[in-house]
C-alpha cells in the first residue's frame, strides 16, 4: 500500500513518497517476467490498475484480466489502448491455447479453489507456453488470504493442475534466488516463490 505523500523543505509535494516495498516488490515480479517471457501473446490474470502492462507488454500483445470493475475501468483509461477484461480467473473468457505466456503474481492466496485458476492457465496457454506465477510462503494475512501455503503445497496444486515446473525462485524483496528443484525449499520457508511453469 502507498504511504502518504511527504511535504520537501521547499513546500512541493514528494510524489516518490508514495511508492512502497510492497509496490517496489510487484513492480520487481514484472521486471523479472518480462526479462524471461518469450515475444508473443502475453495475458496478466488479476492485472488490477494494469501498471504491469507497461512493463510486460512491450513488445508483447497485451491483454489483462481482473474481477474488478474498478481496476478495468482505471487500466482502460491510462493503459491504454491494451485489451482489458473483466473476469473470473477460474473462468475465463478466452478459447484454448491462445496465449504463449501468462503472469499471475499474489493471486492464489486470494481464491478459494487456486488449482482452478492454473487449470484454466493450462487451457488458455499454447503447448510450450510459460506461466509465471507467484505465490506467499507462511503469509501471515488471515483477512485476505483465504489459507497460508508453504512450500509444498504450492509445488502440488501446481502438479495437480498438470503445469511442469521448470524452474523456481524465491523472491526476497528485490532479490531473486534459483531454488533447486531436486531440494526444493523446507515448509517453514518464508518469502515470495516465483514459479516458472510449461504448458506441455
Amino acid at each position: 500500500m502507498a504511504t502518504k505523500e511527504t511535504k520537501r523543505s521547499d513546500g512541493a509535494k514528494d510524489i516518490h513518497a508514495r511508492i512502497s516495498p510492497i509496490i517496489l516488490r510487484h513492480l520487481r515480479r514484472y521486471d523479472f517476467a518480462h526479462l524471461h517471457l518469450p515475444i508473443g501473446r502475453v495475458l496478466d490474470a488479476a492485472c488490477g490498475s494494469g501498471y504491469g502492462s507497461a512493463i510486460i507488454g512491450v513488445n508483447r500483445n497485451y491483454v489483462g484480466l481482473d474481477l474488478s470493475e474498478s481496476a478495468i475501468s482505471f487500466a482502460n483509461k491510462n493503459y491504454g489502448p491494451n485489451e482489458y477484461v473483466l473476469s473470473d480467473i477460474t473462468n475465463m473468457p478466452f478459447d484454448d491455447g491462445v496465449f504463449d505466456s501468462a503472469v499471475s503474481f499474489e493471486t492464489l492466496e486470494h481464491i478459494p479453489e487456486p488449482v482452478l485458476a492454473l487449470r484454466e492457465f493450462k487451457r488458455v496457454l499454447r503447448p510450450q507456453g510459460i506461466l509465471i506465477a507467484s505465490a506467499p510462503l507462511l503469509h501471515p494475512d488471515v483477512i485476505h488470504h483465504f489459507r497460508k501455503y508453504c512450500f509444498s503445497e504450492v509445488i502440488s496444486m501446481f502438479a495437480d493442475a498438470g503445469l511442469h515446473l521448470k524452474s523456481l525462485f524465491l523472491q526476497d524483496n528485490n532479490k531473486f534466488t534459483p531454488i533447486d528443484l531436486a531440494k526444493g525449499l523446507r515448509d517453514d520457508s518464508r518469502g515470495t516463490l516465483i514459479l516458472f511453469g510449461v504448458n506441455d
